[in-house]
């Protein structure tokens, strides 16, 4: 037992010698640093998701109290219509992902996805609660509540920042004690003045890394293709009824999904979406979508139309950006939506979207469908439209 110590004592003498103590006593100092903040963050994450847990839970019970009461007469009458209102309204507030109204033989009533949260199964956090009429059980309502909205505004730069440091720093520390031992064992004569001008030179170069990001814009292009022959063969009456019809499901497809109206003409529709964020995709997807299945399944609509989505830098010009697709839109299909096939695997678009595969290098991809959750939530979303 006493030679251990001894061979632990010689051991330790060595790593903290006079040639090496200032770094490995810096090494020390900093990984005890590292370890102990470690400790204290995975603490106060436990404490504080705890605490998020806690404020997620009584929002959305609070909410789902606030839906219950507010659905109460519409869900008495069966009226689709206001409930749908309530449901869009509700789900519009922050942290909400979606309301589904259910009426009392548990068919779906209304419902409503607010587009701007992230709809992450993990995240999600369902609440549900019954709609009386007095003691009477006439519906439920389901709230989606995404808890991770509670949480990215409380994120801090100032915790990986540290820890960044710390890291940094042992590496340096290491660096520098490893170049030192290495000065310690080269005799003084192989220290040529080449070798020292060599070791400088490479010192001193350094990759330069830009992080300029240019936000991206989303341009949906919808082209009328029979848009003549309705001029031709329509009257006056008839074709202003058409033109009304188009105008009123534009109306829909822009105030659902925050988009805005940028071009308008007889063939083609442009609409842009350049809200903040990653949404301006979904969003300008599930526009694009509703619009032309409005259309499609509307028996007093004769328009036929097909759509593009494509990004775009906000430095790009908009006619040039343009350019690129006229002789695509062309072509298309009636009732088509094709997006920019790059945009795909940049966005990770196949965990939402089903689409044809294209050959390698084809500038765009027809888009057949959503996945059944997404279409499912568009298909209610349909029925209601179609039913006002």
């Amino acid at each position: 037992m006493s030679l251990f110590r001894v061979l632990i004592h010689n051991k330790l003498t060595d790593f903290f010698s006079a040639t090496h103590r200032p770094y490995r006593m810096a090494i020390l100092i900093a990984t005890a640093a590292l370890i102990a903040w470690s400790a204290n963050h995975y603490v106060q994450a436990a404490i504080h998701q705890k605490a998020v847990n806690q404020i997620v839970d009584k929002y959305g019970e609070n909410m789902t109290s606030l839906a219950t009461a507010q659905l109460t007469n519409s869900v008495l009458n069966s009226d689709a219509i206001s409930s749908q209102a309530i449901a869009h309204t509700i789900a519009l507030k922050a942290g909400i992902a979606s309301v589904i109204v259910y009426d009392n033989t548990n068919q779906i009533l209304a419902q409503s996805i607010n587009p701007i949260t992230n709809h992450t199964p993990v995240t999600n956090q369902e609440y549900t609660a019954p709609i009386l009429s007095g003691e009477n059980i006439i519906g439920s309502t389901s709230i989606i509540v995404d808890s991770s909205s509670f949480t990215e505004t409380s994120r801090s730069i100032a915790e990986p920042l540290i820890t960044l440091i710390l890291l940094l720093y042992i590496l340096f520390c290491f660096f520098k004690d490893a170049m030192q031992t290495q000065q310690k064992t080269i005799p003084d004569n192989n220290l040529t003045p080449a070798t020292v001008e060599n070791h400088n030179n490479a010192a001193a170069e350094k990759p330069t890394l830009t992080n300029a990001q240019q936000e991206s814009i989303i341009y949906l292009t919808i082209t009328v293709h029979n848009i003549d022959t309705l001029y031709r063969q329509l009257n006056g009456e008839l074709r202003q009824q058409q033109m009304l019809l188009l105008e009123r499901n534009m109306q829909h497809a822009i105030s659902l999904y925050n988009g805005k109206k940028l071009i308008a003409d007889n063939h083609k529709i442009i609409l842009v979406f350049n809200d903040h964020g990653e949404n301006n995709i979904v969003n300008a997807i599930y526009s694009a979508q509703l619009l032309i299945a409005l259309h499609q399944q509307c028996s007093k609509s004769l328009i036929t139309m097909s759509s593009f989505i494509q990004e775009s830098s906000q430095e790009k010009e908009l006619n040039k950006t343009l350019d690129n697709v006229r002789a695509l839109l062309k072509d298309q299909s009636p009732y088509s939506s094709h997006i920019e096939t790059q945009m795909i695997e940049k966005h990770q678009l196949n965990q939402r979207l089903i689409y044809k595969a294209e050959e390698p290098g084809s500038f765009s991809t027809e888009i057949t469908a959503l996945k059944k959750h997404y279409q499912e939530l568009l298909d209610n979303q349909l029925a209601q439209l179609l039913q006002k």
